[in-house]
């Protein structure tokens, strides 16, 4: 009860409230809304939470519902009212709150969220992990743009640009890469056209001389 009034003060827009249908205070009574919930509670055994969306007090909510059991020590106060402490008979007289029984479904916390503050945090929250994403999926094609940059096209322009020295009459340009990969393979293949193309023309020297 005292967390509750203090959350409503905190967050007055968010529902909560605990409710009895014999309750030794008045102000626990169930609306018509509360009483479905708790009666519902105590119709189905082993019921243990109920989460919906729902309207209480003319506003739609999203309804978060626990049971409340009696417990050995609950009979203290609410088992029999000449068993009560006089305290409680003098504050809230001996009509109501009694007659407890240890395992029943007495009460019902009942909390509820708007469902328009609920759509607003979802969007909020989807247009941060969206943002997240984007700025992933950026840095991720960065990567792989710098990555295939370096690894295959940087190789590539190397193997074209001594290539086309080889086709100018530069044959000193060697087209080692030092890669074991295809693009390694392609380079060693004009490595090789390369040796090739300088052990020709030094026996055409020397068959001249």
């Amino acid at each position: 009860k005292t967390v509750a009034s203090k959350v409503a003060k905190l967050r007055p827009e968010y529902y909560i409230r605990i409710v009895e249908d014999n309750p030794l205070n008045k102000e626990n009574l169930p609306d018509i809304a509360e009483e479905k919930i708790l009666s519902r509670f105590q119709a189905t055994e082993g019921l243990k939470s109920i989460v919906e969306t729902g309207i209480l007090r003319n506003q739609n909510y999203l309804i978060s519902a626990a049971p409340a059991t009696a417990k050995e020590g609950c009979l203290r106060c609410h088992g029999k009212p000449e068993s009560a402490p006089k305290e409680i008979i003098s504050q809230s007289g001996s009509d109501s709150g009694f007659g407890f029984k240890v395992g029943s479904v007495v009460g019902a916390s009942v909390v509820g969220v708007p469902v328009a503050d609920l759509n607003a945090l979802v969007l909020e929250r989807s247009i941060i992990i969206a943002s997240v994403l984007t700025v992933l999926f950026g840095l991720l094609f960065l990567s792989i743009n710098r990555l295939v940059k370096v690894s295959i096209i940087k190789p590539l322009l190397f193997i074209s640009d001594a290539a086309k020295s080889v086709s100018r009459g530069n044959i000193t340009k060697s087209m080692k890469l030092g890669r074991n990969d295809e693009i390694g393979e392609l380079a060693y293949s004009f490595e090789l056209m390369r040796r090739s193309l300088i052990a020709i023309i030094k026996k055409l020297r020397n068959t001249r001389k």
